[in-house]
């Protein structure tokens, strides 16, 4: 094969995935396999020629360059290479074909108990056995007893990450707390320890700033005893490892037990992690995977069920302007260019930065009411970047900026109107809002407006913007042409499965008179927190993603509505194991509502503003009131949809992880729900794990339920409880210690009957003492949050609300009993028809209260009406005026001329009397009086109106005649009576 014929495109540097190591010399080896079979099979690809190539053909070209048997890292770097080339022939338009989705790398769980570890975990275990026989001595050095704690913390509490170690010292100042019996720790790192309280709910959600530390029973109760005789106390700063070396020396150790250092007597403790705690667990204690903690507004909120404010502190912008996000506006993407080009007028070298400013902040008076949000974002950053007030995420160089400089960051500024609309970002999780920047990033590539690498500098600061000011998750925008590089600090919130539940009955989930936009709010709810599904997810489903009867499930997948986060992205997602029967039948009915539906097809969306729309309805007008009721429920206006989706992951886990055999002294109002409950966790694991009882693979059930690619993932961003599953392992039986009764009584100050009792115990024998605290203990570990916690708010009950449903839900029902042949009303085919019976039913259902009024002539009406022969004959004056009234109101007749038919009474002499009577009663109505019966029966005088006359007439026919009829007006009728 020549060694440089084949086409430029081959040409390319695969950056490869940080999990998989490859010599220089072994990938271009690789590399060069996949060109030779290329030019020995296929030379049209080899050299760059057009071609088209079918989906067996693409197919077996891979398996040509992937044989099965091939390595897996041979096989992902062939593949990338591959796919990659192919890629960008077709962007160059010389092939034709289906790409394949690139592979990924899923990192295999990691065996930690090896050959190796063998003699450190008996090492570990006599290490154990010697601390736990020498508690019954009580140090009376104040830096001993800290050495007890930190060692007992390190060893049993999982404590065996040493960046920690230092922060645990800190914090037994004043950052340790109870709620019933759970304490914990707050760990902070030496750079952020002393703080604005302000500033907490931002950087407690920073995994390198901050961890929260759940304590083991042991360790639990020396606290305890260390706060009752302590606290108070001063002690000299010193280092930790200075501590555990003052308390070593009260260990009857030997020199060759003894840890010499700091390093060996953390592989004690994590020896003792290793055999003690899952691997994942294990990992999590010494710092290897990392996974946010929840601030402590959320964490309470879950442990006690009540709300607790959220302080969230953001930066400031100097300005004179309120700045306002209008998320209303629906002005087209061109207005707001102009907008932005009036915004730009004054950003040159011409003006000094306070003039440029004045300019802006007028045009945001005179206009800022018909800005899109991020038009109203990117204002607001310019008068950030021309204000003198500097935070340190914007990466300033100087402040203010020169007005010219200003006007060059702004030039992203119509890349991000053109992509955003008038959607606002501050609704968008972290997934959606890297891809909008990198739809930006590549259509910059593209054109020649300028180096791209300027274009993601000013990108970056624009976000360090958003994260600063509004609060939206941290990302390093820098790293967007590349690997997204993980940031420590997560959008980390949750919602309890109760608080949910009250959520839905403030939606109004137990009402029976919801209108159509009411149900699909609900169903978007139950889809986000009890299937984990994003908004553009839910957004675009088809009545045929939702299958099967006794196991219903919902299918993610790409369609016509909507992309997914890559092309081979596609999941079921069993909604008959997640959903709570009530939740999964409100699923149900509305599915079957839009099935029945007219001109309803499989591919019609899940989601429809009107039953016969064939696009979903907008993101806005399914979530925004959702968004409201949210945040009012939990108090938080942190709160976003996404977080439904960061709950559900989290609940997965934990009712999987929870286990049975470990007793809670006392009920944490998150586990004690019904979805919590024994049968419905075993359930749940046996369903979704088939025969797998080792726990092997729990982890992995939430990355397959989410879409995600790692484990890691999941527990970065998503899981923001495993500080508390560490505790909660360690209250395990396993982990009990082998306590004399000397021990007990100098741990629990108890009698030596009581320590009989407690030593007799099942389970981990301290557990019961966790609780037996004095109420000047409870009272000084209360944490300060927990005096200002509320319930959750319900929904004020509404006042009698009249029975009268939405179009879509009458117009479903009235087809249901066309189908089931208890009505004879078939909804008419023609589309002017269709929109005429929706204009008169909304306008009679918002009549306000004069309503029922109408609704009760319209039942006269009803009888009144010949459907024959389309003929209205009415026999009472009083009765005519409301129909008359009726007919103006509702369907429109205000200014046309009514043509009206009186019918000659029986005797000559009371024609004229008559006639004059009713003339005079209707009077104020626009009508035409005819003389004629057309159609009316009866001897009394009367009058009659011919729908025909009144209405458009549809041709009919009937036992071979045919005959004129209001088919619209006809099925008003049956459809409000």
């Amino acid at each position: 094969m020549p060694q440089s014929d084949h086409h430029s495109l081959w040409n390319q540097n695969i950056s490869w995935d940080e999990a998989i190591e490859f010599k220089e010399n072994d990938v271009k080896e690789e590399l060069k396999t996949v060109l030779r079979i290329l030019h020995q099979n296929y030379p049209e690809l080899y050299f760059g020629k057009s071609a088209i190539l079918n989906d067996d053909a693409v197919k077996n070209l891979v398996l040509k360059v992937c044989p099965k048997r091939l390595n897996e890292d041979f096989r992902y770097c062939r593949l990338t290479y591959l796919i990659k080339g192919l890629s960008e022939g077709k962007k160059q338009g010389i092939w034709q074909l289906k790409i394949p989705p690139l592979p990924a790398v899923i990192r295999k769980e990691i065996n930690r108990i090896t050959p190796l570890l063998g003699p450190i975990i008996d090492e570990s275990r006599g290490f154990s056995e010697v601390f736990t026989s020498n508690l019954k001595n009580i140090p009376t050095n104040k830096q001993q007893r800290i050495g007890q704690i930190l060692i007992s913390a390190s060893l049993f509490g999982g404590l065996n990450d040493p960046f920690w170690l230092e922060p645990f010292c800190a914090s037994l100042k004043s950052n340790i707390f109870l709620y019933k019996d759970i304490l914990w720790v707050d760990l902070w790192s030496d750079k952020h320890r002393y703080h604005e309280p302000e500033n907490r709910f931002l950087l407690q959600t920073n995994a390198k700033i901050y961890r929260r530390w759940v304590a083991d029973p042991l360790t639990q109760l020396l606290l305890y005893r260390w706060l009752k005789d302590h606290s108070n106390d001063t002690y000299r700063a010193s280092k930790a490892w200075d501590y555990i070396n003052d308390y070593l020396d009260c260990l009857d150790l030997p020199k060759s037990q003894r840890p010499k250092t700091k390093s060996d007597f953390f592989k004690l403790c994590q020896a003792y992690s290793s055999y003690s705690f899952p691997p994942f667990l294990a990992a999590y204690a010494e710092g290897k995977l990392i996974s946010s903690s929840l601030p402590d507004e959320i964490w309470l909120r879950l442990l006690t069920g009540k709300n607790a404010p959220v302080t969230q502190k953001l930066g400031r912008i100097k300005t004179n302007v309120k700045i306002t996000i209008n998320e209303s506006v629906k002005n087209d993407v061109q207005t707001q260019k102009k907008y932005l080009k009036k915004i730009r007028q004054k950003l040159t070298s011409e003006f000094t930065p306070d003039k440029a400013k004045r300019h802006i902040e007028k045009v945001l008076i005179d206009d800022g009411e018909l800005f899109a949000p991020m038009l109203t974002l990117i204002s607001a950053w310019a008068i950030q970047l021309l204000s003198d007030r500097e935070f340190k995420r914007e990466r300033r160089i100087t402040a203010p900026l020169a007005p010219s400089s200003v006007n060059e960051y702004l030039k992203i500024a119509k890349y991000l109107l053109a992509e955003c609309e008038e959607k606002d970002p501050q609704t968008w999780d972290a997934y959606e809002i890297w891809e909008l920047y990198k739809r930006i990033y590549f259509k910059v590539k593209k054109s020649s407006d300028g180096d791209p690498k300027e274009y993601l500098r000013n990108l970056d600061q624009f976000h360090g913007f958003l994260s600063r000011f509004y609060g939206i998750e941290d990302l390093d925008i820098r790293t967007l042409d590349k690997n997204p590089k993980r940031q420590a600090r997560v959008n980390a919130n949750l919602m309890s499965c109760s608080q949910f539940k009250i959520l839905l009955k403030r939606l109004g989930i137990q009402r029976k008179d919801l209108d159509r936009h009411e149900k699909m709010i609900i169903v978007a709810a139950i889809l986000g927190f009890r299937a984990g599904m994003r908004r553009n997810e839910i957004c675009g489903l088809q009545l045929k993603d939702i299958q099967g009867a006794n196991r219903y499930e919902v299918v993610v997948t790409k369609n016509n509505f909507r992309g997914l986060k890559s092309k081979a992205a596609r999941r079921r997602i069993p909604l008959y194991l997640l959903l709570p029967n009530d939740e999964l039948g409100f699923v149900r009915s509305w599915h079957e509502e839009r099935l029945y539906d007219p001109d309803s097809k499989q591919r019609s969306p899940l989601f429809a503003e009107d039953y016969s729309d064939e696009k979903p309805v907008s993101d806005a007008y399914l979530f925004d009131t959702l968004r409201t009721q949210l945040k009012e429920v939990t108090k938080d206006q942190s709160f976003r949809f996404h977080n439904l989706r960061h709950s559900f992951l989290t609940w997965l886990l934990m009712k999987q992880l929870i286990r049975q055999d470990i007793p809670q002294q006392s009920k944490i109002d998150f586990l004690d729900d019904p979805d919590f409950a024994v049968e419905n966790r075993r359930r749940l694991k046996d369903e979704i794990l088939k025969n797998e009882s080792s726990g092997r693979k729990t982890l992995y059930s939430g990355t397959i339920l989410t879409g995600h690619l790692s484990i890691e993932q999941d527990f970065h961003s998503y899981m923001h409880l495993t500080d508390f599953l560490l505790g909660h392992y360690s209250r395990h039986k396993c982990n009990n210690h082998d306590l004399d009764i000397d021990s007990i009584n100098a741990l629990i100050g108890c009698q030596d009957k009581r320590a009989h009792q407690i030593k007799n115990l099942a389970g981990n024998i301290l557990l019961t003492s966790l609780t037996r605290t004095s109420p000047e203990l409870r009272e000084r570990l209360a944490h300060p949050l927990l005096e200002k916690t509320t319930p959750v708010p319900l929904q004020k009950k509404e006042g009698k609300r009249d029975a009268f449903p939405d179009f879509s839900d009458a117009l479903n029902l009235m087809q249901r009993q066309f189908l089931n042949g208890t009505s004879q009303h078939k909804f008419p085919a023609d589309a002017g028809e269709r929109e005429r019976v929706r204009i008169w039913y909304d306008t009679l259902n918002g009549a306000g209260k004069s309503r029922r009024k109408y609704l009760r002539i319209a039942k006269k009406l009803t009888k009144s009406y010949w459907s024959r022969g389309g003929v209205i004959t009415v026999k009472s004056v009083g009765v005519a005026q409301e129909i008359l009234d009726f007919l103006n109101e509702i369907c429109g007749l205000k200014n046309k001329s009514i043509p009206v038919y009186f019918k000659l009474a029986s005797s000559p002499n009371r024609h004229s009397k008559s006639s004059k009577n009713w003339k005079q009663a209707l009077n104020k109505f626009p009508i035409q009086w005819k003389q004629g019966s057309k159609g009316a029966k009866g001897n009394k005088s009367s009058i009659v109106f011919l729908t025909k006359e009144l209405f458009p007439q549809s041709s009919i026919e009937s036992k071979g005649k045919k005959y004129e009829k209001s088919l619209s007006f006809e099925y008003f009728l049956a459809l409000i009576v």
